[in-house]
Parts: structure tokens; sequence; C-alpha cells
């Protein structure tokens, strides 16, 4: 491990464990059935104590991240996150944070171009924790690419889609005993079947989890097993927090317009839609509240072509490209509300929006429709500025710059009560799988 370019705060206490693949060959034997009837499995089953799939509020644990007391009967426990790939940084960075409260035992692999231009200043959001940071440099793969790879008991992949051969060999060198698979894209069943076969060479157990509920009832379908939703939300702190403002100093001084976050793509947002209902309605945008708090920010990577602004909205929109996150995030907290924008219906039924995590991240409340929220159940009414389902967005946007801010400080409350549900659920979700696993390295 000497050769490891890693970032730490708390040396990780080595650990050795036996292989276990005793049951390999008949675990294998019934992954290759299932797959031929076009379905995932898990390779090997550990006897969970307790369900592992959904969860009311009053299931999960009321703390909203990990705790050493978790494992203090097993101090040699070892666990590894792995997001090998320069994107999906707002998904790493809340199981960063659920998970530093066991920094000594966890190590986390990220992609060597963290640091550089292409991470968008993730490394701002990471650094500050006390975590266990291996950069996967060359040095890195080559280790995690032979037999003299680290072990682990849980591996957790958080980009799992890409480079699946590369996560297949080091899974295999790895040995978890239990897996942990982040699955983004639930649309194609056979990229699925690929991925677990590939993480099905490390001989553990395998669970399958995505990012909210509509996501992980449609893959639960495919595969035939249980599927749950684990999301943790990183807490943003802003420089200046307007949940802490007068809200006298509220409106116009501490929030102000809307946000609409993304890949600049004309596919996924449908900012066409926006604009032509800004131009039909350009008179009042200029008439009351709106003159002073209506505006329109977007953020995001990509060609700011893509967003194709009508030049006699300049005025009221702003496109930033590639920002740091944590000036992404800055401009998000002091806006009103963000714009899912959706153009593809595919992110109600088989995807998942960033603009949850974006919301949750930073404290803002998104504009939603009774639609979004069935596909989005973690959000309530109350953490949302609510759009009537036959009602233009943009005349949404205009009650919104009308609400007292009053209202507008219960919904941010809102907002930041949802992330500690999520956060909670999160937490209670890898407690109960670190249990079982502890408990059962306790009877080697």
């Amino acid at each position: 491990m000497e050769n490891i370019v890693r970032i730490t705060r708390a040396r990780l206490a080595g650990s050795s464990r036996p292989a276990h693949r005793g049951t390999a060959t008949v675990a294998l034997y019934f992954f290759v059935l299932i797959l031929a009837n076009g379905m995932v499995s898990s390779l090997r089953m550990l006897k969970d104590a307790a369900s592992t799939q959904g969860g009311s509020p009053s299931d999960i644990t009321v703390a909203d991240r990990l705790s050493p007391e978790d494992l203090a009967a097993c101090p040699k426990l070892r666990i590894a996150l792995i997001n090998q790939v320069s994107c999906h940084y707002e998904v790493l960075a809340g199981l960063v944070h659920l998970f530093e409260p066991l920094a000594q035992q966890t190590d986390i692999y990220i992609s060597n171009l963290t640091t550089a231009a292409r991470g968008v200043g993730a490394w701002e959001l990471l650094q500050p924790y006390h975590s266990n940071f291996i950069f996967l440099n060359e040095t890195t793969r080559t280790l995690l690419n032979s037999s003299s790879a680290p072990s682990y008991d849980l591996v957790v992949l958080v980009s799992p889609e890409y480079h699946k051969a590369d996560i297949g060999e080091w899974v295999r060198n790895m040995r978890p005993r239990m897996t942990v698979v982040y699955v983004h894209n639930v649309a194609v069943n056979l990229e699925i079947q690929e991925l677990v076969a590939a993480v099905s060479q490390g001989g553990g157990e395998i669970k399958l989890v995505t990012l909210s509920p509509h996501t992980s009832e449609l893959l639960e379908s495919m595969v035939g097993q249980p599927v749950d939703w684990v999301l943790a939300a990183y807490p943003f702190s802003p420089n200046r927090s307007c949940e802490e403002v007068p809200e006298n100093d509220l409106l116009g001084s501490c929030v102000r317009g809307f946000c609409v976050q993304g890949t600049l793509e004309g596919s996924r947002r449908g900012y066409g839609l926006l604009w032509d209902e800004m131009e039909a309605r350009r008179s009042l945008l200029s008439t009351g509240p709106a003159s002073a708090l209506f505006h329109v920010t977007v953020l995001g990577k990509g060609d700011r072509r893509a967003v194709g602004v009508p030049a006699d909205l300049q005025d009221r929109v702003t496109v930033s490209t590639d920002v740091p996150f944590t000036q992404f995030y800055e401009s998000m907290h002091h806006s009103l509300a963000i714009l899912p924008a959706l153009n593809n219906v595919t992110y109600l039924k088989n995807k998942f929006t960033s603009s949850i995590l974006s919301s949750l991240i930073t404290g803002t409340p998104l504009v939603a429709n009774s639609t979004f929220l069935h596909a989005y159940r973690m959000l309530s009414e109350e953490s949302v500025f609510l759009q009537d389902d036959s009602e233009p967005e943009v005349d949404t946007m205009l009650r919104v710059v009308a609400l007292p801010a009053a209202q507008v400080q219960a919904v941010r409350r809102g907002v930041l009560e949802v992330r500690r549900q999520v956060n909670a659920r999160a937490a209670g979700y890898f407690d109960r799988l670190l249990k079982v696993l502890c408990a059962a390295r306790k009877q080697w």
C-alpha cells in the first residue's frame, strides 16, 4: 500500500480474512440460470436480521450519519467506496459525509482527475472530510488489478456502469463479502445483467440500489429481487446561510430568481418551453415583486448554445458553464427555487434527476407538480413550491415571487427536513448491512 497516492488524516488498521469462496460454484450456477431468464440476483445471501427493503421513517435510525459505535465490536471490518470516474461527485459527497465517522475503517477510491479541471472543484467538497482518499492513478490501478489488492468486507460502487471490466477485476481481487451496487440508469436490462456479471466476480453478496423510489421499483420488477433506494445528501454550507437571516432580509437580499441546473442539453432540459412561457408573459416579469425577483440562472456543463436564450430575454437569464461546485451550490442556495425543467419523461420513469440532490444539498426548494412528487416520493408538498398539474411553469414562478418571506422560509425548512430524513434512511440502510457483516465476522 506504500505506493498508493493517498490523502489521509487517520491511518487504517490493517486486517486479514479468509476468502470464503466455499459456495462460489453453486452461487455462480444459480446466477447463470437467472441471467438466462433475463433477471439478475445475488450470488450468495447472508441471512439478514432485518430487511433492507424500503422502510418508513419510523423504521430508520434517528442519526443522519453512521457512528463509530456501529462497528465497535468489529474494529477490523473494512469498507471501500469506489467512484472511478470524474462525475457523480454529488452522489459521492453524500456518501463521504455519511461514512466519515468510520474513516479509520474506510478507504475511498476516487478518480485521479478529481483535483484536475475535469473535477470542476469537486476536491473542494471532499478534501475537508477526515477521510482516507486514494487516487486511482496507475500505481493504484496496478495494485487493484493484482492478487495483492487489499480485501474488504463491504464495497460500495458509486458509478459501476462505467468501466465495467475494471470494476469487475477490482472487486474480484478485493473479495468483498458484500457489494452495494448503485444503478443510475434503469433503462436497459441487458446492461444491468452485464454489470452484475462483472461485479459477481468478487464472490460475495450483491445488493442493487438506486437513488429514488421510482427507479428502485422499476429495477425490482426487472430483476425479481428486492431493490432499495439509498440517497445520501451532502450538507452544503454557504458563505451566508439564508436560513439564518431575518425574514425582512430574505427576499431580494439573500434569495432571488430561479435556477436550472444540469448538463446543458436540450434533450434533457426544456429550455425552449421555458423561454416561450417567459416571452408570453413578458410584461408580468416587470410588474410587482417579479420586477426585482424574477430571474433565471442556468448552471451546468456543456455548450451554452444548447440553452438558446432569445435576445429579448437576455436581461432575465444568465448562463454559467463549468463553474466549480462551491460556486455552483452557492448560486443555487441563493435562488428562490430550482426548476427541474425536464424535457424527457425518462427522469420520471427510469432515471434520476440531479435536481433532487441539488435541492437537498443546497436547501433550495424545487418547483414540482404531483407527477414529479409521485416519482420522487421522498419529497413532500411542504418541501417544494407546488405547481398545479395544468399550470405553466412560469405562472408558478410568478406565484412564488409574490409569496411572503415567512412562507418561503417555511418551504426551505421543509427541504432541510427531507435532507435529514433521507440521510437518516441511508445511515439506517448501511447500519443494518454493517451489523450483519459484523455479526458474521465475529463467528469466524
